[in-house]
């Protein structure tokens, strides 16, 4: 199966806009690819991370946070045993209208929902 590059998921409520992850993601019939794993190649409803570490960065560009508009950066961890449902998220880095913004969160990527908590700095 060839793999498209990257995952996209599109993020709705406190945050809004398109979360784009790099890596090779072979979607399963419905589209998504919200499984995790290391092999090649990537089985369908899958996704390989470009960086194998249990940590990713993804980027929501353009993206807004209770509707103030810019970029940021989530630096996601996800469990040893790849469970796409239990991963934790912080914002790394933010610019635009969001510069200064710091949270963190967790997030399921099988359903694309998630909790967060956040605030600005400075």
């Amino acid at each position: 199966m060839t793999g498209e590059p990257g995952r996209l998921l599109v993020l709705t409520g406190t945050i809004e806009g398109p979360n784009f992850e790099p890596g090779i993601c072979t979607p399963d019939r419905s589209g998504t690819c919200p499984g995790l794993t290391d092999s090649e190649p990537v089985p369908a409803g899958f996704f390989k991370p470009a960086h194998s570490a249990p940590t990713a960065l993804t980027l929501c560009d353009p993206c807004t946070v209770d509707g103030i508009p810019g970029s940021l950066t989530l630096r996601i961890s996800s469990p040893r045993s790849r469970n796409v449902r239990g991963m934790q998220f912080t914002i790394q880095d933010a610019a635009g209208g969001l510069q200064g913004l710091r949270g963190q969160g967790s997030m399921d990527l099988a359903t694309g929902t998630y909790s967060l908590r956040f605030h600005f700095s400075g």
